[in-house]
């Protein structure tokens, strides 16, 4: 399986966590769905973690169930998570980077952010 064409996505939600891997098909834009699991919740209500070791644990079963499904290991994933508490705030910030020509350090990405 070519893991340059695999996408994969978990959905965190108050009734069930589910996880779906698919597979980009050679010259289309269709998905062919190669894994997929769907676990009772537990630790999520009205949309929002109240427990994190109950949803990680969910979470981490459900991402396991849908692996051994499609034979692979994810390295990546999109995570959903819906619910009224969610929202989006553009910003922009520009800082100087401690050293133009090395790597953006830790610090740097922390400054850009107060900015």
């Amino acid at each position: 399986m070519n893991r340059n064409k695999i996408v994969a996505a978990i959905d965190v939600g108050s009734t069930k966590i589910a996880t779906l891997i698919g597979q980009v098909s050679e010259g289309s834009e269709k998905i062919n769905v190669v894994g997929a699991s769907s676990i009772p919740s537990a630790g999520v209500r009205k949309g929002q973690i109240v427990n994190i070791e109950e949803a990680s644990d969910v979470i981490v079963r459900s991402v396991e169930a849908a692996e051994r499904m499609a034979g692979l290991s994810l390295s990546k994933t999109f995570v959903l998570i819906g619910g009224a508490h969610i929202c989006s705030q553009n910003s922009h910030g520009v800082v100087a980077v401690a050293e133009p020509q090395g790597e953006i350090t830790p610090e740097d990405v922390r400054r850009v952010i107060e900015a």
